[in-house]
């Protein structure tokens, strides 16, 4: 009965690896993390992501480390204790368990993290003076924060820390607790399990099966089962409702190995995928485990696995909301490293016995053979069940090609495999091979073989290409029956790679520098006829013949040809959608949806699947963007699996796979870039974590800076660096970057590797940062944003202007008052000596002429002091390198009557809104001048201090401020200064124009045709009508549009033949006839014509006159 039972068992087990293959398809892409990289201590107990997808690993001593995906950032911890548990709040917050220790990763006013200790958060003191035990587990619960120790369940509601006493671990056996199905359940050696009811912890009932069993893992199996996980690997099935327990097992020879070298069980979690993920610790050969829920090891990792340490401390999946193919993290008794487990690309390489670069590839009985420069190898289980491969003993040479040929008579395959050297070529059974073809005459140079392919017409026979010349062998009575036929003839010397068989019997041969010769009924004679340049190939184009569909197709250097019998030429096919004009196809096989390619050009060296939809030839080659960029000379598809050699690894990928590669996550556009440190000068503005208080007065982590996140930046201060990251996680060092930095250049910075920019000596204004990511997938993330804005100097403020027109006033009022005392005194003086001295006429006149010179130089000091004051109003106005930056096309003509003029224009540019403004101020020279700076001052101040405000609100704004600074009140004989004004604001990126005006009109000319938006009948200062408000009018530009501003100084000017005014309906008519003009001429047209309209008259009035020139999708 024992034997009986033994050979069962022996069965099972060999079942078991026959059938359950481990890594049956490759090991998935993996990434380790050393302290090289992270330059830290090795040990890492546990990983959590955060509601932004940043990651943090908890550490031995170091506190917590902080990677995203381009940055290792230490976060210490004050008791520098074990972080064995970390959990991420509905506040977006980590929470970290350590050894007497609790607390959170919360931001400073900057956004940097620090940790905050939870501990006087303790409700009761002499409870968190008890608080000295590990923290082993945290938990997001509730919408609480459960921290657990052996003896403790400590609840952190966001305002306090609660405990219920678990009793000493001793007298309970108590040690991990876990959360499963929104229950807690505590793992008791000496009881089995236990679970929070209320605040009491009971017994759950049956669980004893479960004594003496450290409990390491409790998750989800199915929703009415959980799957319980002990240290040395026994399994149980927990029914809740019912308290019931069922063992559940591992399976295959893998579980003999657990068994033997105490493999100990220390981590587990559920998949995405549904299966789960097991994490061992001083587990030798055993480290890591994919499960299904029947059991069955799917992958296996360890050290000859790759994985840098064989103990796995924690597992944790990214989540779902980041991406559809969420990627596994591993942190590790020595390093940190994740686990590309959703990836339909799974790989073989040196670690799973391969060797040398791969040249062919055939599913034979069950086995995968490879064909590589180091000899052919094939698939075999070893003793774990792991799928690995070993090389067959008798073909250590290199190996260029495999087939599967079967006999015509009797069905059956037999595997066939073509070397290099003089081996020739072998037939292939399990792992032993014979050689059945050998160059014997030993040809120079050496017949290669290059190409093996079974006859359609001849089926018993097998034609060889070979690097040195052609030939064949037949298959009669299961033995080989060889010929020389081909070898000595001068005309097939040549290094021939392929072969292919029309449905007519042709044997095509292609010679990669000679072309393709065709053998019509396999007739070799001297004419052979030879399709090259001359007959419709290119050069280089031997190296590839296929046939699909009973058509045979051609590979050139610049895409597929297929053979036109009429014309008796080789014409380049229209077949595939046209999808391989123009490229250098280096292998193509058919797919159940379609056909895989290999590309191998110069430019780009890629795979991709090529298949119609809708009726539609499409590609996809997101897949294999993992690949590195090197040339797959192997490809072969068995059902749904496609094989791709690329350089020495061996590539698998699964054709069912349906992921959306331009859209990895249903949740989300697409994956993230976030900004992570912003300096100005030394100081540093952001730290990476964007936050906004809640209505309870919590802070809660957001992944958008809010306004109050927007720093005001003194001028001082104006050199940035802004540093960012994207949260892409696989293969991150091939994710490049390109930003913009609106307000400075507005154009996408090119793609680059870089995730650093210094922005120096900014000017101030308001700038938004944008910067996006493209992934190995050539995926481009959403873009992430930092707004800031840069205060001007001090001495271009609001307040320094108004400073300025305030000391210019008094500089001119005391100069006019000293000098006019002066004149008083003077004249008083003269008066006395003309009444004194009036016989002395000569005298006097002298005198006076003195007096009078005397005055001459005092008028000089005043127009010196008014020149003055021209300075500082060309000063206030917009520079032109301002003007043409925000506006591009336009022209300003500029004329003031007197040396300080009552007009003036006013241009900015703020979140990429352009505002223009042209005004005429109450008076001339020197009051329309103090009248003209206020007015640019205020301007900027109402704009500076609330960009949402439409044209009209913006003039309503400014009355008030001119009404107010100037005390106007409307009493009877009170100043009325003011100005009329025309203002408005385009947003190129709607096309739409604000309008409003004060007496003063905007026109806009468009097909010819002058069109006029009349303003208010009121100016800007007291008036009748200031209460009203100015309207707001909205105009859709179009391309081409052509908008005049302007005083009413050109309009009102008098001259011409009757000595008349200009008028307005004239001025029309000469834009018009001149907005097709360059904007330069039309300034020098509009000049001259008022020239020579007031020629011999002095100009009456102020002149200004803007015109600019809309242009959609580009710069104006």
């Amino acid at each position: 009965m024992k034997i009986l039972l033994l050979l069962y068992v022996l069965a099972v087990a060999l079942s078991s690896v026959v059938n359950g293959q481990i890594n049956k398809y490759g090991l998935s892409e993996l990434q380790n993390y050393t302290i090289k990289e992270y330059e830290g201590e090795e040990q890492n107990w546990s990983v959590v992501q955060d509601k932004r997808g940043v990651y943090y690993i908890g550490k031995t001593s170091e506190g917590i480390m902080e990677f995203d995906g381009t940055n290792w950032t230490k976060i210490p911890v004050p008791n520098t204790s074990m972080i064995r548990a970390l959990a991420v709040g509905n506040d977006g917050m980590v929470y970290v368990g350590a050894i007497g220790e609790i607390g959170r990763l919360k931001p400073d006013k900057n956004g940097t993290l620090y940790y905050e200790s939870l501990l006087p958060y303790f409700r009761d003191t002499i409870v968190r003076n008890n608080f000295i035990a590990d923290v082993w587990k945290v938990y997001n619960y509730k919408n609480q924060i459960l921290f657990s120790t052996r003896q403790q369940l400590a609840f952190f509601d966001g305002d306090s820390v609660s405990a219920i006493e678990m009793g000493g671990s001793r007298s309970t056996g108590n040690f991990m607790t876990f959360v499963a199905d929104d229950d807690i359940y505590i793992g008791s050696f000496t009881k089995g399990l236990h679970k929070l009811v209320g605040d009491t912890i009971e017994v759950v009932p049956n669980s004893e099966i479960l004594r003496e069993k450290n409990i390491f893992a409790i998750v989800e199996y199915d929703k009415d089962t959980l799957l319980i996980a002990t240290a040395w690997s026994e399994f149980y099935l927990f029914d809740p409702q019912n308290n019931v327990f069922k063992p559940w097992t591992l399976k295959g020879n893998l579980v003999n190995y657990i068994n033997e070298k105490e493999a100990m069980f220390y981590s587990g979690i559920k998949m995405a995928n549904g299966n789960f993920a097991f994490g061992y610790v001083v587990g030798g050969k055993c480290s890591y485990i994919e499960v299904n829920k029947k059991g069955e090891v799917l992958s296996l990792l360890n050290t000859e696995l790759g994985l840098n340490d064989e103990s796995v401390t924690s597992l944790f999946q990214e989540s779902s909301e980041f991406s559809d193919k969420p990627i596994l993290w591993l942190t590790l008794n020595n390093g940190i490293a994740n686990l590309d487990v959703s990836s339909q690309i799974k790989k073989f390489d040196e670690i799973n016995g391969l060797n040398g670069m791969i040249l062919d590839i055939i599913d034979f009985e069950g086995r995968i053979y490879v064909a590589t420069m180091s000899g052919l190898f094939a698939s075999t289980v070893d003793e774990l069940g792991v799928l690995t491969f070993r090389q067959i003993d008798d073909i250590t040479a290199l190996t260029w090609t495999l087939l599967d040929f079967k006999d015509p008579k009797t069905g059956k395959n037999i595997l066939l495999a073509g070397t290099g050297g003089r081996d020739g070529v072998y037939e292939v059974k399990g792992y032993r091979a014979k050689r059945i073809f050998k160059d014997t005459q030993r040809h120079m140079p050496a017949l290669i073989t290059k190409k093996l392919i079974q006859s359609k017409k001849q089926p018993n026979r097998v034609y060889i290409a070979l690097e040195g010349g052609f030939t064949w062998m037949d298959y009669v009575n299961g033995s080989w029956i060889t010929t020389n036929i081909a070898f000595n003839h001068q005309v097939l010397r040549g290094d021939f790679r392929s072969i292919g068989e029309d449905n007519d019997g042709n044997v095509w041969i292609g010679s990669y520098l000679k072309g393709v010769y065709k053998f019509e009924e396999f007739n070799i004679s001297d004419t052979l006829n030879l399709y090259s340049t001359e007959r419709g190939l290119p050069s280089y184009c031997g190296q590839l013949i296929v046939d699909f569909d009973d058509k045979v197709y051609f590979g050139a250097d610049d895409g597929m040809y297929e053979y036109d019998k009429e014309k008796d030429l080789m014409v380049q096919t229209n077949d595939f959608g046209g999808l391989l004009k123009d490229r250098h196809i280096h292998r193509i096989v058919k797919t159940p949806y379609g056909y895989a390619i290999a590309e191998a050009s110069e430019e780009q060296k890629v795979v991709e699947i090529i298949s119609k939809k809708d009726g539609e030839w499409i590609t996809n080659g997101y897949p294999f963007k993992i690949i590195p960029n090197v040339t797959a000379d192997a490809l072969y598809v068995q059902d749904s699996l496609l094989y791709i050699g690329a350089s020495t690894t061996l590539y698998v990928y699964n054709l069912n796979d349906t992921l959306d590669y331009t859209r990895l996550s249903k949740s989300k556009k697409s994956y993230d870039v976030i900004l992570r440190k912003v300096f100005a000068g030394d100081s540093l503005l952001y730290g990476g974590a964007f936050y906004k208080q809640t209505e309870d007065g919590k802070l809660r982590i957001v992944d958008k800076q809010l306004e109050h996140n927007i720093p005001q930046i003194e001028y001082v201060n104006n050199s940035l660096n802004i540093e960012w990251s994207a949260l892409w996680f696989l293969q991150p060092e091939k994710t490049q970057y390109s930003y913009k930095l609106e307000g400075y250049r507005d154009q996408w910075s090119n793609w680059s590797s870089e995730h650093k920019k210094d922005f120096t000596n900014l000017n101030e204004g308001y700038y938004t940062f944008y910067v996006k990511a493209r992934n190995v997938y050539g995926v481009e993330s959403n873009v992430a944003q930092f707004s800031f804005n840069i205060l001007p100097p001090w001495y271009r403020t609001i307040y320094a202007y108004l400073g300025y027109v305030l000391i210019l006033l008094l500089v001119v009022i005391a100069i006019v008052k000293i000098y006019t005392r002066r004149l008083i005194a003077e004249k008083e003086r003269l008066e006395r000596i003309v009444a004194e001295r009036t016989a002395e006429v000569v005298a006097q006149k002298e005198e006076i002429e003195a007096q009078s010179e005397k005055i001459f130089q005092q008028n000089e000091h005043i127009k010196s002091s008014i020149n003055y004051a021209s300075k500082i109003q060309n000063a206030v106005l917009p520079p032109s390198e301002v003007i043409t930056r925000v506006f591009g096309d336009y022209f300003i003509l500029y004329l003031p009557r007197d040396i300080v003029s009552g007009d003036f224009y006013w241009v900015a540019e703020i979140r990429g809104l352009k505002y223009c403004a042209v005004a005429d101020c109450t008076g001339h020279g020197v009051p329309g001048g103090f009248m003209s700076m206020m007015g640019i001052s205020f301007l900027n101040q109402i704009i500076g201090q609330d960009i949402t405000l439409n044209a009209g609100e913006i003039l309503d704004h400014l009355r008030d401020n001119i009404i107010r600074s100037l005390h106007q009140t409307g009493k009877v004989g009170e100043n009325k200064d003011g100005m009329d004004i025309a203002l408005y604001i385009i947003d190129p990126k709607t096309n739409v124009c604000q309008f409003a005006g004060a007496n003063n009109p905007l026109v806009l000319i468009r097909d010819n045709e002058a069109i006029v938006y009349k303003p208010d009948k009121m100016p800007v200062g007291i008036h009748v009508k200031e209460n009203d408000p100015f309207e707001n009018q909205e105009i859709i530009l179009e391309d081409g549009d052509v908008i005049y501003t302007f005083s009413d100084g050109y309009v009102d000017q008098f001259g011409g033949p009757d000595k008349r005014k200009f008028m307005s309906k004239r001025f029309r008519e000469l834009l018009v006839e001149i907005h097709k003009e360059p904007m330069e001429e039309q300034h020098r047209i509009l000049d001259q014509t008022l020239l020579d309209w007031h020629e011999g008259i002095d100009r009456i009035d102020d002149v200004v006159v803007m015109g600019y020139r809309h242009k959609i999708n580009g710069t104006s």
